[in-house]
């Protein structure tokens, strides 16, 4: 009996690490951004291109996520865990060595590869271990860890940047070090046992996929990560004018919307208890234009940090909201492959995030975009509030 509680607790922890890798991608770059563009100033298009290093690896995600979910139905889910974090390591460290902004916007693509492997073979697996409260307790967990371990990784790559501009990307060598420990822990679920073996009934009737409501997911998604990732991308910049230099106050502006987002999806299950997926997407979006409009209207660092808070917790709201609401939905027998769409929507908001809103940043000013994208999480949250009151009482409990 203890053995088996040892394991299962072994293979959550591998899990819930595995998952912070997604956001050690983005962590261990924010802090050293500005620090990138004046190393590689005289490079052609130099200031779009030091952006792109924080969302190419969202481009791989979006175009690898589809074939991933397909690998992960057919050939199961722990040979792409522990692929993905082997290639990982690597392509993220390799970062260390290369002296051309152009390798390493190339060793980001690569990199890409990977988190897609990690972040689609783990939502599944949660979906798979896991059904009902538990899963929507353990995906709260999922996030908050994710969230309190980008705590920890932005603020030390804040120190080592503040040391020398490279240091933070030997952080991404530590999915070197879980990946033993997931060989020996993660087991492959039953179904896709039963499927590799050829046991599947294939005279059951399947489940009709619930088209509507995955378009509807896919659509927050895209929508979602274009206006979120204005943070990662944009800040550091927006701070930067209000003369804020220091890698590690950056970083730790970063931090604190990240700890708030985890404390918030500690209380994902008790959310998700009271309240519909329709108005979890309200409040959420609500809490992100509120924290928009005041990095747009700030004129000190505090106002910032006040808004990095407020916004923190809509962000802790999202991602679970987003996995639950996804696996919840769909049959096991296409779980890797719609997940893998999620995905694809998700990373692809990523990538576009930059490439959309420069435009903007050029036209109107950092204030300004931010200003525009608080205005338009208002008034979808507004959308969002009167369509389930109408939906509300159109067919009351």
């Amino acid at each position: 009996m203890n053995k088996t509680k040892t394991a299962f607790t072994l293979r959550e922890g591998i899990l819930l690490l595995a998952s912070t890798m997604i956001i050690l991608t983005g962590s261990a770059v924010v802090p050293v951004l500005p620090r990138i563009l004046e190393v590689f100033k005289e490079t052609p298009h130099a200031p779009f291109l030091t952006r792109m290093i924080l969302s190419l690896p969202a481009l791989s995600i979006a175009i690898a996520s589809p074939l991933v979910g397909l690998i992960l139905d057919r050939w199961g889910r722990k040979p792409v865990l522990l692929v993905s974090l082997g290639l990982y390591g690597l392509f993220g460290a390799s970062v260390y060595l290369l002296d051309s902004l152009f390798a390493i916007l190339i060793s980001r693509i690569l990199l890409g590869l990977a988190i897609s492997g990690i972040v689609n073979s783990c939502i599944t697996l949660i979906a798979d271990y896991f059904s009902g409260t538990s899963r929507h307790r353990f995906m709260g967990l999922q996030s908050a860890v994710m969230g309190y371990s980008g705590v920890i990784y932005i603020t030390v790559a804040g120190l080592l940047g503040d040391i020398y501009w490279r240091l933070p990307f030997l952080i991404y060598l530590l999915s070197l070090l879980i990946l033993p420990v997931a060989l020996f822990s993660i087991t492959e679920p039953e179904h896709i046992m039963k499927s590799k073996g050829g046991d599947q009934d294939e005279s059951r009737p399947r489940e009709p996929l619930p088209v509507k409501q995955i378009a509807f997911i896919y659509f927050i998604s895209f929508f979602g990560m274009i206006l979120f990732y204005m943070v990662p991308v944009q800040l550091p910049f927006y701070l930067k004018s209000l003369g804020v230099t220091s890698k590690t106050m950056i970083g730790s502006t970063m931090a604190l919307m990240t700890l708030f987002s985890a404390t918030m999806a500690t209380q994902y299950h008790k959310v998700k208890e009271r309240l519909s997926f329709n108005l979890i997407f309200v409040i959420l979006f609500s809490f992100m234009g509120v924290g928009y409009i005041i990095i747009a209207s700030s004129t000190n660092y505090l106002h910032v940090m006040i808004a990095m808070a407020i916004s923190g917790l809509g962000l802790g709201l999202f991602i679970p909201s987003m996995n639950v609401y996804t696996v919840s939905i769909i049959p096991e027998r296409v779980r890797g492959r719609i997940v893998g769409g999620m995905s694809t929507a998700f990373f692809l908001g990523q990538f576009f995030s930059p490439i959309i809103v420069y435009p903007s940043v050029e036209t109107i000013g950092l204030a300004g975009s931010f200003a525009v994208a608080s205005g338009l999480m208002l008034t979808f949250a507004i959308i969002l509030f009167i369509v389930n009151y109408r939906n509300t009482r159109r067919h009351p409990l």
